[in-house]
């Protein structure tokens, strides 16, 4: 889908206060000239954030001249003078050239001839070379040259997966009489016994692996590190406390648990109490395919709690590919409630 840019965008950037990062940066109108310097230093720019981790120049914006790094104004550039087609003309002197970039210019009411240009910049899996025959690389709200090995890592996305892991809180309703608890494998398993069945919430967390890389995925294993008051308290139903499992909230308290993507086949039986399964084996993850593994009950209290800056951290490792490093807010984990969807 299209993005949207136009000039209120850019507003909220400045009024915001949007810093520049990794995956932003701002250029002022007069880092677009028509002369040999600037050219190369666009190309400079451009490649540095394909090479990194992808992510938006705006050619456009002033900074901050107290702090460099924060947008000060719109600073407007005349389409007459330097056009869309001249800034695809000189990035396109990167080399090897820059595929799924996309450049948006965005309209300026102080003149008909006005613009500001958003140039969207993808990931690359290969490394890219500036016009003054060096690589580039995103480094403390900067473009500087990559080292030998950096530059070796960036040419060898092209030959290992990469997998990424979403997550999703699920909230469904469920009745008291099938309630089965689920203590950890191998723990003698007790059905909660109720003189009246009753309906009560359960919380859990989705996971999914995707592979965002070029190349299937044969072994995978994925740690995710999570605050042990996320997770429902099976020690405390194993201890038979009474009453729902609970315990003190402290958010710097983190386990880690660990995924893969490994299933076992039925091969006999009928319910999972009396089935017989055969050995685990792996499932290769194809490009741009997912997975589901298995997920993790919730704390019952985990609408009560406020979980603030708390996050869920990830790692995951594929075959020889190097690891990869997540991170996501429990507060910004989409979630899906299907209470209501039960009752009707």
């Amino acid at each position: 889908m299209t993005e949207v840019w136009d000039q209120s965008r850019l507003e909220q950037y400045i009024t915001q206060g949007i810093e520049e990062s990794l995956t932003l940066d701002y250029k002022a109108a007069g880092s677009l000239v028509k002369n040999d310097t600037k050219r190369a230093e666009v190309t400079k720019d451009v490649s540095a954030m394909a090479n990194s981790a992808g992510g938006i120049i705006i050619y456009g914006i002033a900074e901050d001249p107290t702090n460099k790094h924060l947008p000060a104004r719109i600073d407007p550039i005349d389409r007459n003078q330097i056009s869309k087609e001249w800034l695809e003309q000189v990035i396109s002197n990167i080399r090897p050239k820059l595929g799924g970039l996309v450049i948006y210019p965005v309209s300026i009411s102080t003149a008909p001839t006005h613009v500001v240009y958003v140039v969207d910049i993808p990931q690359s899996y290969t490394a890219h070379q500036a016009t003054d025959k060096r690589y580039y690389k995103r480094f403390n709200f900067e473009s500087v040259a990559m080292e030998d090995y950096e530059i070796r890592d960036v040419m060898g996305r092209n030959q290992h997966a990469q997998i990424d892991i979403d997550f999703q809180i699920l909230i469904r309703t469920e009745i008291e009489s099938s309630r089965i608890d689920m203590p950890p494998l191998y723990d003698q398993l007790r059905v909660s016994k109720k003189a009246e069945p009753k309906k009560y919430t359960v919380y859990e967390l989705k996971v999914k692996l995707w592979n965002i890389g070029k190349v299937y995925a044969q072994y995978i294993k994925a740690f995710i590190q999570m605050p042990c008051a996320l997770v429902y308290d099976y020690e405390a139903m194993r201890r038979e406390q009474p009453g729902k499992p609970s315990r003190e909230f402290i958010p710097d308290d983190y386990r880690t648990y660990s995924r893969d993507n490994t299933v076992r086949d039925k091969i006999k039986g009928g319910g999972w109490m009396a089935a017989e399964y055969g050995p685990a084996r792996h499932v290769p993850i194809l490009p741009g395919i997912s997975m589901n593994v298995d997920g993790f009950t919730l704390t019952e209290d985990f609408e009560a709690i406020d979980w603030g800056q708390c996050t869920i951290k990830w790692t995951t490792h594929a075959d020889n590919a190097p690891p990869n490093f997540g991170e996501v807010a429990i507060k910004d984990i989409e979630i899906i409630d299907q209470r209501n969807m039960a009752s009707e």
